[in-house]
């Protein structure tokens, strides 16, 4: 017992000691992923200046190579100006960039060069008149200094991927990256429309599409940015958005519009496109703005990491050095406190045992440790434990609900499961299961503590009872562990259903551990599978789906032959009597089938999905401006809440598009999301209560 004993003491100190260091080696490498992330922050903070003062180039220099007379002063002043911001911004960018990526570093720097000789070109072009002019130029121009933009962007984006753990640093670089993506499509929009008032000609049907174009998307991004300033909750953002709203929307917009339609008949005029390129300075100034506000709050972030990183490494490293102390103190105390006296005290079990006299134990009676009462208590207590813990292996085995929770347990699945699928092969209906457990939960107890985690855990229980129907059954069949049958329920509903279950959880907030996602695998039971196959086939999904990043959906999806189509039909009683509103639903409704034949393929292509999805999402972003529009000319009282509606639904569509594009989840997921949310409950619902004044409009 003694050598048992002793083993265990050693093999506890090499315990905490191996703990100790790995915990000292694994802040050591906190460390420097710190001062990585420190470096990819400061780099991207030059880089997307560097974007600033280039959108700016790039937009001015558009206009003058449009314009009749050769470069103003004015223009000249500007133009410089902003070269040398990129020059300077660039420059430190590449630097930092060298340390991170030397070969996208060298790229960037080719790109640079590039740029030089197409200012050198511009130069040349811009000196002369109109007339003299290499008209091609400027499309040339145009083009090669937004795939400079471009090429930019996404080296800020390749940068970010080694910090994509890091929720709050993704979650600033997206933030910003899609504010960049907001001022060049929207610049876009007033380059093109600036450059034909300069020309003094009318706005021909292809720029007319490229300006509509890009100023829908830009306003389809704005929606992304405005839910991403509310979910970040700084007063600071939520002031520099709101200038970028009075600026551009209230401001610069109204004043295009304006001069949009005199375009487009050929009355614009030269101080128009003036006054356009005036007020779209300080629009688009106001978009970096918010930019830079988020950079500050990513330095702040970042700051605070290293800060957090370095206290770290001094409590590990003081933990390291006082669990080497301990197990030296525990080795010299166990031996002179513990092992001598328990020497002595075996010898006397040995001799009771044996029947021989017993040896003298005068130190360890002072210490009450005599051999009848130790011994005697030994006995009872190992009896007492004994008899516990049959009791408590009994109970264990009769019980059926999670004490915890109150959802079913293991014991309980085994009893359901043999029932349901008796009955869905008797009678040749669907059943489909949903297998998750929670990211990353051990970081939750480990943080947060024990208790903490129970309640996140009934959180779960609760959040998922409120998605799933009453007739299906909802286990906990480990820790962070959870299983869900639904009888009656194919394979693209089980889906469905568990992409609910996932957005329910990627929203829910508990108030100390904050956001806890879930990872989910979905399979539909094949006919005359056994159960564990059928269990072992869902958790492979699970397992792809923490593979492929966390936070979402795989599900099993068999081969199948092609599918034909999935027409959703126009209804007669979801005419509104406006005609350009129920003309809109029915292109929506057409679009939508149109989607659901290439989603439902069974080796669907991705590119062609987004292309079916960004097209679907635009031209609900234009039916809704249509629509609200419509609804202000005939006095429908509840105008503002429909907008509010709109906003949400967008900004759902949005999220959903960002998860497919980014594989979290499927293309029935936002196929789903359009039946239930757009037809369903917004066509078929929402909208019909202004049917009593467009109808009434029509009569």
């Amino acid at each position: 017992m003694q050598r048992r004993l002793l083993i265990c003491i050693l093999l506890v100190n090499v315990i905490l000691i191996s703990t100790s260091a790995f915990m000292l080696v694994d802040v050591i490498e906190k460390k420097e992923k710190a001062k990585e992330i420190a470096t990819i922050n400061e780099c991207s903070m030059f880089l997307f200046s560097t974007l600033e003062a280039l959108a700016f180039e790039r937009g001015r220099t558009n206009v003058v190579l449009t314009s009749k007379t050769p470069l103003s002063e004015a223009n000249r002043i500007f133009i410089t100006e902003r070269r040398r911001q990129v020059d300077t911004f660039l420059s430190d960018g590449i630097n930092r960039l060298a340390s991170l990526n030397p070969e996208e570093a060298e790229n960037l720097k080719k790109q640079y060069n590039q740029l030089k000789q197409l200012r050198s070109n511009a130069d040349v072009q811009a000196s002369l008149n109109l007339a003299d002019r290499d008209i091609s130029f400027r499309t040339t121009w145009f083009n090669e200094s937004t795939l400079i933009i471009f090429h930019i962007k996404q080296v800020i984006e390749e940068m970010e991927k080694p910090t994509s753990e890091l929720g709050f640093f993704d979650f600033y670089h997206h933030f910003q990256l899609d504010c960049v993506e907001f001022r060049l499509f929207s610049g876009s929009s007033a380059s093109t429309l600036t450059s034909v008032v300069n020309q003094g000609k009318k706005l021909s049907p292809s720029e007319y599409e490229n300006f509509i174009e890009y100023r829908s998307k830009a306003d389809y991004i704005w929606s992304g940015i405005e839910k991403s300033v509310f979910d970040i909750n700084r007063a600071e953002l939520t002031e520099k958005k709101d200038r970028v709203y009075n600026d551009y929307y209230k401001t610069y917009r109204p004043f295009q519009n304006e001069v949009l339609q005199k375009a487009m008949n050929g009355s614009a005029t030269s101080s128009d496109a003036a006054r356009l390129a005036d007020l779209s300075v300080k629009a688009f100034d106001s978009i970096f703005e918010l930019i830079r506000e988020v950079n500050r709050e990513t330095a702040r972030s970042v700051d605070a990491l290293e800060s957090r990183a370095e206290e770290q490494l001094e409590r590990a490293m003081l933990q390291f050095f006082l669990a080497v102390g301990f197990a030296l103190f525990t080795l010299v105390y166990f031996r002179v406190r513990l092992f001598a006296p328990l020497e002595r005290i075996i010898g006397a079990l040995k001799s009771i045992v044996d029947g021989r006299p017993v040896i003298p134990l005068e130190e360890e009676l002072k210490r009450k440790d005599e051999i009848g009462l130790l011994t005697q208590g030994v006995k009872m207590l190992y009896t007492s434990l004994k008899e516990t813990q049959e009791l408590k292996a009994q109970n264990e085995k009769l019980a059926t609900q999670d004490c915890l929770t109150g959802l079913y347990n293991r014991q309980m699945l085994e009893q359901e499961v043999v029932k349901l699928i008796a009955h869905a092969e008797r009678y040749e209906e669907s059943l489909a299961m949903i297998l998750f457990d929670l990211d990353h939960f051990k970081k939750v107890n480990d943080t947060w503590g024990h208790p903490i985690g129970d309640e996140v855990l009934i959180q779960t229980a609760q959040t998922v009872k409120k998605v799933i129907r009453s007739a299906d059954h909802f286990f906990r069949i480990g820790g962070e562990e959870f299983l869900v049958l639904m009888p009656h329920t194919n394979i693209i509903e089980a889906e469905s259903a568990a992409e609910k279950i996932r957005m329910d959880m990627d929203t829910a907030r508990h108030p100390v551990a904050g956001q806890v996602t879930a990872s989910l695998g979905v399979s539909e039971k094949k006919a005359e599978e056994d159960f564990l196959s059928w269990y072992k086939r869902t958790d492979e999904m699970l397992y792809r789906a923490k593979k492929l990043g966390r936070n979402r959906v795989v599900c099993y999806i068999p081969k199948l032959a092609p599918v034909a189509s999935m027409n959703v039909e126009w209804r007669d009683e979801w005419n509104s009597g406006e005609a350009t509103i129920d003309s809109q639903h029915k292109a929506l409704v057409n679009l939508a089938s149109e989607y659901f034949y290439y989603a439902l393929q069974p080796a669907p292509d991705r590119k062609m999905i987004i292309s079916l999805m960004v097209n679907l999402v635009g031209e609900i972003v234009k039916h809704f401006e249509s629509e609200e529009q419509i609804l202000e000319e005939i006095g429908y009282p509840d105008v503002k809440e429909h907008e509010r509606i709109h906003k949400t639904l967008l900004a759902k569509a949005a999220k959903l598009q960002e998860d497919y594009v980014a594989e979290k989840i499927s293309s029935f997921a936002f196929g789903s999301f359009f039946i239930d949310d757009i037809i369903t409950n917004h066509m078929t619902h929402d909208d019909q209560e202004f049917f009593y004044y467009t109808q009434k409009r029509a009569e």
